[in-house]
């Protein structure tokens, strides 16, 4: 299970918490409204949880699509507030 939080994010910052998920490569990017991909980054996760902290403080305030692929690619997608 994903967790995503503060949403709205506090100053840029967003935590990613993954509870129980498999172990792998996992994707994440944020994607503005216009499609624009701003921000990414590649998590090599251990089995089981961990909490990542996603850091996009230096963009600009608004809505984001937040996408997680997970490694079978599968992927969450997630509107968030910044």
């Amino acid at each position: 299970m994903l967790l995503i939080y503060p949403n709205p994010a506090t100053a840029g910052i967003v935590h990613l918490q993954m509870n129980n998920m498999p172990a792998g490569a996992y994707h994440v990017s944020l994607v503005n409204t216009a499609g624009q991909v701003m921000f990414t980054k590649a998590i090599a996760h251990e089995a089981g949880s961990s909490t990542e902290i996603l850091d996009f403080s230096n963009l600009t305030k608004g809505v984001y699509l937040l996408q997680v692929v997970h490694p079978d690619n599968s992927t969450l997608k997630s509107a968030l507030v910044y």
